[in-house]
């Protein structure tokens, strides 16, 4: 089933579809999405269940608006590779701390839900990761040529980034090796730091 775009839903109340959206979030992102009905989503945000269907007809209505809240922050942390006054090498640091705290909040429920639940979504998030690692590896090419970054190898590059992707996609590993999604890219981003950076 395709994925509705969120600008259909029925705005009663922007400031208060704000608020419910970002309480989703906290919800979703850290119990998962499966195991919520429209009443127990109602009770555990603090809203009535008539006032949540003003804004959204079903839950599938409501993880498609916390996935476009999420995409914006992406897009967000995503201008910093553009702040060209700051060095490469800090602005990749401000980049691996704002993704680092961007996932402290995103659960292996939540993921797991994603993957099994909403496949479109879950291909959108993959495409993502793909324009993401493109950005990553014009990046990093800027910064070699600017004698900031060692010269690695972009295949190597790109390899560790789809195998990024293959790692979370692996619900059973994460789960058997209690592993976080904060974890894996934390680990995975420092490993690429220190693989690129010149010693100084």
């Amino acid at each position: 089933m395709g994925r509705k775009s969120s600008d259909k839903i029925r705005i009663k109340n922007k400031k208060k579809l704000d608020e419910i959206v970002s309480k989703l979030k906290l919800v979703f992102s850290k119990h998962g999405t499966s195991k919520y009905t429209m009443d127990a989503i109602a009770t555990e945000i603090g809203i009535s269940k008539s006032t949540l269907y003003q804004y959204f007809s079903n839950k599938d209505e409501m993880v498609d608006a916390v996935f476009d809240a999420f995409v914006n922050e992406i897009n967000l942390i995503k201008e910093i590779i553009h702040q060209n006054k700051i060095t490469y090498k800090q602005r990749y640091i401000d980049f691996i701390a704002a993704f680092s705290k961007f996932y402290s909040n995103i659960s292996i429920s939540f993921l797991k839900d994603i993957i099994q639940y909403h496949p479109t979504i879950w291909q959108e998030i993959k495409n993502i990761n793909k324009t993401f690692s493109e950005i990553g590896n014009q990046f990093y090419k800027d910064g070699v040529a600017a004698g900031e970054f060692n010269e690695i190898g972009i295949n190597a590059i790109k390899n560790t980034d789809q195998y990024l992707i293959s790692i979370l996609s692996n619900i059973d590993f994460l789960e058997q090796n209690n592993l976080t999604i904060q974890n894996i890219f934390d680990n995975y981003y420092q490993l690429k730091l220190n693989a690129i950076l010149k010693d100084k």
